[in-house]
């Protein structure tokens, strides 16, 4: 197991991750990180971004997204990071299929798993316990 000590082995390690052999391979996705080092914390909050297509289907630069950061400690795996970049790509994944997920309810097209909802948008209909 090798463990993570600096910027440029972790980006080198990250840069490494390719989807292949399906559509996500167009997804170009990329890492951005930042150095986060105070007396209680010492490592790095890396960001995925990926280029997804517009909504004529095309690829271009106005289609870049952003996923969340993610903390990775100065001093973890190797296999964390690849895992914790997985994760990063699984979250992006997941949340452009919340926003294309659509059914029809009474006649109106609806994006029922819209991930950019408020708590109180999602709370509207749910039971009080």
């Amino acid at each position: 197991m090798n463990k993570i000590t600096n910027g440029t082995d972790l980006m080198n390690l990250l840069e490494s991750i390719e989807m292949v052999g399906t559509r996500l391979a167009e997804w170009n996705f990329r890492w951005a990180m930042q150095e986060v080092k105070t007396q209680d914390v010492d490592g790095w909050l890396v960001q995925c971004s990926f280029e997804r297509p517009d909504v004529n289907g095309e690829f271009t630069e106005q289609g870049v997204g952003y996923g969340r950061e993610w903390f990775i400690a100065n001093g973890a795996p190797d296999t964390g990071v690849v895992f914790t970049a997985w994760e990063a790509m699984k979250f992006i994944v997941f949340h452009e299929m919340h926003e294309s997920f659509t059914v029809m309810i009474d006649g109106k097209r609806v994006r029922l798993m819209d991930p950019h909802k408020e708590l109180a948008d999602l709370a509207v209909g749910s039971r009080i316990v």
